[in-house]
């Protein structure tokens, strides 16, 4: 072979490789859950947090509700002691031996595989697998993905929510987007959310669903409807997040930070096996039990919104949606709106909306009697990328 014949090998491969990389992680195809895959994508996810301190827990946030996080267990999450397990495997009881709680840090995952494209009913039996399983003191922390998380937006998902909190488990729920408004209501215990900068701002973002976060907007909701959830940050870039290893890796770095933060090492060495700080969980303030967006006279709502309509038609449809959604609690006052405009159309850019939020918002508080905050940008981390190369 030539020289310049192995050169333009060489080139092809190294422009091949990242380009299938990228392919492969934006758009999930259903070849990424092969085996192969996850197996690469899991080695990845596993050398980088093992290696590299990549969650930031900003503005001094406390984690106010884990009540069962123990010395012991702590020194356990330090040393890296931790057993993975995932819905399915639990579900099917598909371990062989007892859950050794003693000497493990014990971490159920539920990933987007485990419950994506199955019926509810099969759902809701792997989630309710895990929260058995979780109550009776063999999990200590559940980390969830969008499928899960909104599987839980019903009266029965409530219920569980409640039965983990009384448990003490930490629930973990990786908020990528718009898509998660919805069920923050819930108040998951951590929001390990995949930062990206938009518009000059940390922002919440998928890879794909159109619905990007300004992670500023975020937190001030957070405190303004007094919602316990603490945001943990990581990079969006170059880390494979939804699988065993990343999704518990995130979690295992956030839960460490928050811990010692509340109750740092000089007040721990003498504590053994008392817990790491005094948290106490307060009730989730819901006005209508079977409606999970209701927090007290403030509704949460996740939805679609077609991104090729007109924006009248996009005000008809969400003023219908809100109006649909109030319930019959106390009056609503004020709306959460998680809008997703579509998915990225990888390799190309999508289509951009005809219009920017802030008008939206406007146009929504023109027609309805509450206050409208739209809390999502109609871009995706893919989007983005192309945006920074002028694309």
């Amino acid at each position: 072979m030539s020289k310049k014949r192995a050169v333009t090998g060489i080139i092809i491969v190294i422009i091949l490789i990242p380009v299938v990389i990228i392919a492969l992680a934006l758009q999930n195809p259903p070849w990424a859950n092969d085996p192969p895959f996850i197996n690469i994508e899991m080695a990845i996810s596993n050398f980088i947090l093992s290696h590299f301190d990549v969650v930031d827990i900003p503005g001094g946030q406390s984690l106010n509700s884990v009540s069962n996080l123990t010395y012991p267990k702590l020194k356990l999450l330090e040393a890296g002691k931790i057993k993975v397990f995932t819905g399915i495997e639990i579900a099917n009881k598909a371990y062989k031996r007892p859950i050794d709680t003693k000497n493990y840090f014990i971490v159920a995952i539920i990933e987007p595989d485990d419950v994506e494209g199955k019926a509810y009913k099969e759902r809701r039996r792997v989630i309710q697998a895990v929260d058995d399983l979780a109550v009776k003191g063999k999990i200590n922390a559940i980390v969830e993905a969008t499928a899960s998380d909104t599987a839980r937006a019903n009266s029965w998902g409530l219920k569980e929510t409640e039965r983990l909190r009384n448990a003490g488990v930490i629930r973990c729920v990786v908020f990528d987007g718009g898509h998660h408004i919805g069920t923050l209501p819930l108040e998951p215990d951590i929001l390990l959310v995949p930062t990206i900068y938009y518009a000059g701002q940390p922002s919440a973002s998928h890879w794909y669903t159109r619905d990007t976060v300004p992670l500023g907007k975020l937190q001030k909701v957070l405190n303004r409807e007094k919602n316990g959830s603490v945001i943990a940050r990581f990079p969006r870039d170059g880390l494979p997040v939804k699988n065993p290893s990343g999704m518990a890796g995130l979690a295992r770095q956030a839960i460490l930070d928050i811990a010692k933060k509340a109750c740092p090492e000089r007040n721990r060495r003498n504590v053994h096996n008392k817990t790491t700080a005094t948290f106490r969980r307060r009730p989730i303030p819901l006005t209508n039990y079977g409606e999970i967006g209701i927090r007290e006279t403030s509704l949460f709502i996740s939805m679609d919104v077609d991104p090729y309509a007109s924006k009248d038609a996009a005000i008809s449809r969400i003023a219908s949606e809100v109006k649909r959604r109030e319930g019959r609690g106390k009056k609503i006052k004020h709306v959460y709106l998680g809008l997703t405009f579509g998915t990225s159309k990888f390799p190309f850019r999508s289509k951009k909306v005809d219009y920017s939020m802030d008008d939206l918002e406007k146009s929504l508080n023109k027609r309805l009697p509450c206050k409208v905050t739209i809390m999502s940008e109609p871009v995706s981390t893919w989007d983005i990328y192309l945006g920074r190369i002028g694309l």
